[in-house]
């Protein structure tokens, strides 16, 4: 440990300090100012990069040195050692930014054995935590060559450096040459984190390719650029896509798209291709929560499919936050017989199960879904005494909260949150996507109350 401290101050002081006075041939010293003044005569532009390569060389062996107690965990595949290479990118990172020629050199595996390439990997995970604009040109001239490692974890790279030309005309140009589905969507991933459009022609083209998460990264891509010009040829692609795990992407494009074309209209096509996958589809809950919730805004008004499916959806699903949605959506959109018919099954179903803290909990979240907030806190208070388990009776306490941050009642708000008997944390989490709840537990009263939930 001693050993590498030391090294560390040394290649610290290599990298960093520049003397203050030397001696010219005579002994005498001479300052800095001057030194350069006189350099500046002897020493044109076209010779400063020999220079900086030459003080590189001195310094590697240094560089080499420290680096070489981390090499037997650099070499181990990050997929099955996160937990040992991250304590170990963290040390070598720590060394500095003048590591980084060495890194860069590992890059290119020194054969094709799976220990050069798991180093080339992890010293790209080195870098990516380093400032990497004063490497872009080593970046540029790895992913313009024909060996894939490099050429793969440098567009990666590249793909950090934002604000930087040289980085996006590099993933351009090399984009053609990459015939792996992988490295292409690399590639993707790598501009869209750039914002760049560079790749929107080719990123449409991707959207008939076999490989379903080359696919993905396309819309991924597609929808960071904003590119709603796609949006008949991504509603074609939809059509005839098999892979249930990448509907996500293509349904928050075309939500996205439609908003933007059609702000406040809605869109008809878009609207349809959602009811397909509602009616005709596996989707999974997340999926389909997020169509229901998406119809409100882009299906028209008086769109009759719309309220046709929607309905029955109410009808058939009236006891699962997907029927609460439904009749959420429809409300918006204008149909307020979806409510009545939600609340008239809801009702029924209590009056059946009058000791179930599920019915009244289900209750409960449609009168909060419709702002109804007292209402709510009642069923929410009795799914609380109907349920034996502790950690359902303090969800439904924090219920309670939520509803009365809703009318701004802080005092009530504190008092359930008090009766729910769970961390600071706990509640943070819970606030964490509803901004009224949140903006009321920065209100003094509460405030002081989740501190003393800390200091416990």
């Amino acid at each position: 440990m001693l050993r590498y401290v030391v090294l560390a101050w040394v290649a610290s002081a290599i990298v960093t300090s520049v003397p203050t006075t030397a001696q010219d041939p005579e002994g005498a010293a001479v300052s800095r100012s001057e030194r350069a003044g006189s350099r500046s005569e002897r020493v044109g532009l076209a010779e400063l990069p020999a220079l900086a390569r030459a003080r590189s060389a001195r310094q590697r062996p240094v560089l080499l040195t420290l680096l070489e107690p981390f090499l037997v965990d650099l070499k181990l595949d990050y997929r099955r050692n996160a937990g040992i290479i991250d304590d170990t990118l963290d040390k070598v990172a720590q060394i500095g930014e003048g590591i980084a020629p060495i890194l860069l050199d590992n890059l290119t595996p020194n054969d094709a054995s799976r220990e050069s390439i798991h180093l080339a990997e992890n010293s790209a995970r080195i870098l990516a935590r380093f400032e990497l604009a004063p490497f872009v040109d080593s970046l540029v001239e790895a992913a313009d060559g024909d060996a894939p490692t490099p050429r793969r974890l440098a567009i990666d790279l590249l793909g950090r450096v934002s604000g930087d030309q040289r980085a996006v005309d590099a993933i351009a140009r090399t984009y053609p040459r990459l015939e792996e589905s992988y490295d292409r969507k690399n590639a993707l991933q790598a501009m869209a984190a750039l914002r760049a459009d560079a790749l929107r022609q080719q990123a449409v083209a991707e959207l008939g390719n076999g490989d379903p998460e080359l696919r993905s990264a396309a819309l991924r891509y597609l929808r960071g650029i904003a590119e709603w010009s796609a949006q008949d040829r991504v509603l074609v692609a939809l059509r005839g896509e098999k892979e249930g795990a990448i509907l996500g992407d293509y349904l928050r494009f075309l939500r996205d798209a439609s908003l933007a074309l059609h702000p406040g209209e809605g869109d008809a096509p878009v609207a349809e291709a959602f009811l397909d996958l509602l009616e005709g589809t596996e989707l999974d809950r997340d999926d389909s929560r997020f169509v229901l919730e998406a119809l409100a805004e882009v299906a028209p008004k008086g769109h009759d499919r719309t309220r046709d499916v929607l309905r029955r959806w109410v009808e058939q699903e009236s006891n699962t936050r997907s029927g609460l949605v439904a009749a959420r959506t429809l409300d918006q959109l204008g149909d307020r017989r979806a409510k009545k018919i939600l609340f008239e099954k809801l009702d029924e179903a209590v009056r059946r199960n009058r000791g179930s803290a599920k019915y009244h909990a289900t209750r409960a979240d449609a009168y909060f879904a419709f702002g109804e907030f007292r209402d709510a806190i009642r069923d929410y208070e009795q799914a609380a005494r109907n349920s034996y388990d502790s950690s359902m009776k303090a969800l439904h306490q924090l219920a309670i909260a939520r509803c009365e941050a809703h009318q701004d009642r802080i005092q009530s708000m504190v008092a359930a949150l008090k009766d729910a008997e769970v961390s600071a944390d706990t509640i943070r989490k819970e606030a964490a996507d509803d901004p009224v709840f949140a903006q009321a537990l920065e209100r003094d009263l509460a405030k002081r109350f989740l501190r003393s939930l800390d200091d416990r």
